[in-house]
């Protein structure tokens, strides 16, 4: 087991260093971490700090950090929910807005690439099926009393 998480480890580091040189050579001045909340914005106009939180598996304060720093390159914005005043709302800024095209790009012609790997669908298919297996396995184990 402790080879495979290895390899998921492993895989993922892989996947940042791409996704990372190939928004280098766009000149996207953002990391990948910020790449994943902006993705989430490009599919809801608003979200608020814990709908993101869940979405990229991150905590309020990591997820804080990050926002503050989106903030600072004029990105995103927060704004105050009419429903709760307690609760900030975040929301692409137009700066934010113009970007949308340009990381698209860089998302598409890096799976574009990765999947024209002969035989990579399939396996691609299979690990998801095995992940999803697995993480039942350990959503039981943790529901036992």
């Amino acid at each position: 087991m402790r080879d495979f998480i290895y390899a998921l480890l492993r895989t993922q580091t892989a996947y940042r260093q791409v996704f990372q040189r190939e928004m280098r050579k766009e000149k996207i001045g953002i990391s990948f971490e910020m790449l994943q909340i902006m993705s989430c914005l490009f599919n809801e106009e608003l979200m608020n700090q814990q709908d993101i939180a869940n979405k990229t598996f991150r905590d309020k304060s990591s997820l804080s950090y990050i926002l503050k720093n989106l903030e600072k390159k004029g990105l995103i914005e927060r704004v105050e929910d009419t429903k709760d005043k307690r609760n900030k709302l975040i929301h692409l800024t137009p700066k934010g807005v113009d970007m949308e095209a340009k990381i698209q790009n860089v998302v598409k012609g890096v799976y574009n690439n990765i999947l024209k790997t002969k035989g990579i669908n399939k396996k691609v298919s299979l690990c998801k099926e095995y992940l999803e297996d697995i993480e039942l396995v350990f959503k039981n184990k943790l529901n036992e009393v």
